[in-house]
């Protein structure tokens, strides 16, 4: 859990009395980072550049040891979608079986090919939403009861579950259950929040709809990498030795290019997601780092 410390403390460090994130950043932050990659060429480059990081810059070493944990996952997802470097190396539709004839590639299994099924990845965005905001209010709630018991916890941070409790009832099964279900949700806030807590609700949607710039990443990254690809085939397909060598040169820089947009995206859009729509239902921060008694460097 160390290696994410630091991505927790660029924000704040947490008080003495509320639950440190850095445990839960571990858990979500390199699927996240992985699944909006979802490459296993990027896991790769994006590994040796982190590792690159790791040994150039000491000071930093930890936060390149988290990042390499991402990189590790946007391999696996890579291995699961049938992707490196926007070619499609397993599945039914292996662009590497039918370059090297081998028909082992096609018939390895894959959850998806991310181009041919962007609902899938749409809907997967949604669902991570509204599954990390929700843990946001259960990590809330479990800091609530520890300082004030479980009635304040329940009305601060149960109520918005409740809430969203209703609206999925309201959609899917009984909607006079389900707008029940919501009165009696937004009374709850307003004992725990005061009337704030109802202007508050429109953000609760926010909150989660945020979570489609995981789709809307995960898309580019696949288009960003396709459209590499498309530039370097005419010149490979000339059978001229130089313009050969000239769409490897494009696939090399363009892969390298897309490298540092995918670590930028990566990294930029994941953490985002952490510090605003997750942190926000628990976190407070502001404390301080502890410091050994008796030791001469703070930094200790």
């Amino acid at each position: 859990m160390k290696p994410f410390e630091p991505l927790n403390d660029l924000l704040s460090v947490p008080k003495y009395n509320e639950v440190d994130p850095s445990f839960l950043i571990l858990l979500t932050f390199p699927a996240l980072f992985g699944f909006m990659i979802g490459d296993a060429g990027y896991g790769v480059t994006t590994f040796l550049m982190f590792a690159a990081g790791y040994k150039l810059f000491p000071a930093a070493k930890e936060i390149f040891v988290s990042l390499m944990f991402a990189s590790f996952m946007t391999f696996l997802f890579g291995l699961a979608f049938g992707d490196a470097f926007g070619y499609i190396i397993f599945g039914g539709h292996s662009e590497l079986a039918a370059a090297t004839g081998i028909e082992l590639f096609s018939q390895i299994p894959i959850l998806f090919h991310r181009a041919e099924h962007l609902g899938q990845v749409f809907t997967i965005a949604g669902a991570f939403g509204v599954f990390h905001v929700n843990l946001g209010y259960l990590v809330g709630g479990y800091n609530e009861y520890i300082r004030h018991g479980l009635k304040e916890a329940f009305l601060e941070k149960g109520s918005w579950i409740l809430l969203q409790i209703g609206v999925a009832i309201a959609v899917l099964a009984s909607q006079p259950i389900g707008l029940g279900v919501i009165g009696l949700s937004i009374v709850l806030i307003v004992l725990g929040e005061g009337a704030v807590g109802v202007i508050e609700i429109p953000s609760l949607l926010s909150n989660i709809v945020s979570y489609l710039r995981v789709f809307g990443v995960s898309v580019a990254a696949v288009v960003l990498a396709k459209t590499v690809n498309a530039l370097a085939e005419p010149l490979l397909g000339t059978g001229s030795l130089v313009l050969t060598v000239a769409g490897i040169g494009v696939l090399v820089v363009g892969h390298i290019f897309n490298t540092f947009i995918k670590i930028m995206e990566g990294f930029l859009q994941g953490i985002r997601l952490h510090y605003v729509e997750f942190y926000d239902k628990f976190y407070d921060g502001g404390g301080r780092r502890y410091v050994p008694f008796g030791a001469e460097d703070a930094s200790l």
